[in-house]
């Protein structure tokens, strides 16, 4: 036995839910009772049970229920046989990365050259501010309205 595990913790959690035979049960309490580490691993989850106790009852649907066990099953199989699901190759990761940059770089470029339109139904005008001139919109809409802070404006 190491200081940092014990071969029979799992049975504090066996314990716990009710999975450990009768003849198992008092063995594994007489070996908590000398053993740090599975008597604080019987603690924790016996914190945690009063904890979960406390926690409001939520009713998941049967829809959200499907989920969840396929979720854990999904997970169980993972564990079981080792399997993950495929990761993308570096490589063609990166090059993914690249042309999704390039085509954002290319659609911005396409933007920033296109001249504005301007529409022909309503005035237009534009507005000189002198050298660290400082000012805000005071109104919009059928009449716009500036303010100075400081500096000029035209």
């Amino acid at each position: 036995m190491s200081a940092k595990a014990c071969s029979r913790s799992w049975q504090a959690e066996a314990l716990e839910d009710g999975r450990l035979p009768a003849a198992d049960r008092s063995a594994f309490e007489r070996h908590a009772a000398t053993c740090a580490i599975c008597r604080r691993e019987s603690a924790e989850l016996a914190r945690l049970r009063e904890l979960t106790r406390r926690l409001p009852a939520e009713e998941a649907s049967p829809l959200e229920q499907r989920r969840a066990l396929s979720e854990l099953l999904r997970r169980a199989n993972e564990e079981t046989t080792g399997t993950r699901p495929r990761a993308v190759p570096r490589g063609i990761a990166v090059v993914m990365v690249l042309a999704v940059l390039s085509a954002v770089v290319l659609l911005a470029g396409r933007r920033a050259l296109r001249t504005p339109e301007v529409a022909s139904d309503g005035p237009s005008f534009s507005v000189i501010a002198s050298r660290g001139a400082e000012w805000h919109v005071l109104e919009r809409g059928p009449r716009l309205r500036l303010g100075a802070d400081s500096g000029r404006l035209k």
